[in-house]
């Protein structure tokens, strides 16, 4: 398993990653138009080259196989993690944890964050496994859906070294 950060190479296999894992991960908890439309806007190629240009997006490698990839950015004292994919047949090698690490390693002194939608329940239980927290509770607006979110808290890295 190899993790490195992602190249404009990588983003088409990003987007089919993000469109199966999504897919299945939500399909009993959004609308497929809704879903439709978040992958659309989000994993488009030039959704896509944005967001590369804007942070790190990083890639999970297993016999020279893109299988999942995660980005986050710094906003307000924290990292928050945008994203992160699995292909599903490649669930549970430590890919997640993988890049879990990677991204923490962003900037040891900050605390991380990821928001998951309530009802995902292998999203929670993969964030409580790496020693998150459950916080707040988040509302939004998703193009016509009403979200709710739960937002995870992992102390900053430096703090529990």
């Amino acid at each position: 398993m190899k993790v490195r950060d992602a190249n404009h190479s990588d983003l088409a296999n990003v987007a089919v990653i993000a469109d199966i894992s999504l897919t299945a991960a939500y399909r009993e908890l959004l609308s497929e138009a809704t879903l439709r439309r978040y992958l659309s806007a989000t994993y488009s190629p030039s959704a896509l080259a944005h967001r590369l240009a804007d942070h790190p997006i990083f890639v999970v490698e297993i016999e020279r196989e893109i299988c999942a990839f995660a980005d986050a950015f710094i906003q307000d004292g924290g990292i928050v993690i945008a994203e992160i994919c699995t292909l599903p047949s490649r669930r549970r090698l430590g890919c997640g944890r993988q890049l879990v690490y990677h991204l923490s390693h962003m900037d040891t002194s900050l605390p991380v964050s990821a928001d998951v939608l309530l009802g995902n329940e292998a999203g929670e239980r993969f964030y409580e496994s790496m020693g998150f927290v459950p916080g707040e509770i988040v509302q939004l607006q998703m193009f016509d859906a009403h979200i709710v979110e739960q937002r995870w808290w992992h102390p900053p890295l430096a703090a529990t070294a």
